[in-house]
């Protein structure tokens, strides 16, 4: 380091010197600097003005909706699993009932159109817990990508880059979300037009047992067992290409 050196002379009669050493400029800047790049306090080089705050609340809000997003997806798929496993059920029981050529035709096939029925507006119905979840989020989903795609076009918004990264996870996990929702609603109508059919046929089963037609009976009760035998496995199917990922069609 270099010095300038002053020398002050004492009091007349008195030979005692002082010497003052003073800092160059170079070096005062030279510390300065140096106090910059490893001691600076961090909160004078930091800005955390509104436009960053935005950004990273968005940031951090994505992987939230992205982890609801997954969760309800897989919800919906171990609930389809389940409503498979019950409409089996409910088949090997008319396929039972068809083996023993019970007397109560009638009933052991409304009794199966009973439970799909069942299944239908207990599991997948509006109201169940699952589906107002999903609709909730997706509402929630829609509302965000809404603003997101706002601010990503104001050219007044300097973190608009931010809004247009997220967006691109976004909206195809809505996209996937709504999929998934319309299949469940699918699936449900599918499951009530086979309830009302198989109402349909034990209702004529019934007419012919009464009528003493048991012959008639017998192929009507093989029949209606043959169409929720191609029924559970039209639905087997399906349920088990959206868990694949692949697209549906419920015919």
């Amino acid at each position: 380091m270099y010095n300038r050196t002053i020398k002050l002379a004492s009091r007349p009669g008195n030979r005692a010197v002082r010497v003052i050493n003073i800092p160059s400029l170079s070096a005062t800047l030279a510390l300065f600097l140096s106090g910059l790049a490893f001691g600076a306090p961090a909160a004078n080089l930091q800005y955390a003005g509104p436009t960053l705050s935005v950004a990273a609340g968005s940031t951090n809000n994505a992987p939230s909706q992205m982890a609801q997003t997954n969760g309800i997806t897989a919800r919906i798929q171990t609930d389809l699993e389940a409503v498979k496993a019950k409409i089996d059920i409910a088949v090997k029981a008319l396929q039972q009932a068809v083996a023993s050529n019970q007397d109560q035709r009638a009933v052991a096939v409304s009794n199966v159109a009973a439970q799909v029925r069942a299944v239908a507006q207990s599991d997948l119905g509006d109201s169940s817990a699952l589906v107002r979840q999903a609709d909730s989020l997706i509402l929630k989903m829609k509302d965000s990508i809404s603003h997101g795609r706002m601010l990503s076009a104001d050219p007044k918004e300097e973190a608009r880059e931010a809004y247009a990264q997220g967006l691109l996870t976004l909206e195809p996990e809505l996209s996937e979300l709504i999929n998934r929702r319309t299949s469940v609603a699918r699936v449900r109508a599918e499951l009530l037009r086979q309830a009302g059919a198989l109402e349909s046929r034990a209702r004529a089963i019934g007419w012919l047992e009464d009528a003493d037609q048991m012959k008639a009976a017998s192929k009507a009760l093989e029949d209606a067992l043959e169409e929720a035998l191609a029924f559970a496995g039209r639905i087997d199917a399906v349920i088990t290409q959206l868990g694949r990922g692949q697209p549906v069609a419920i015919e």
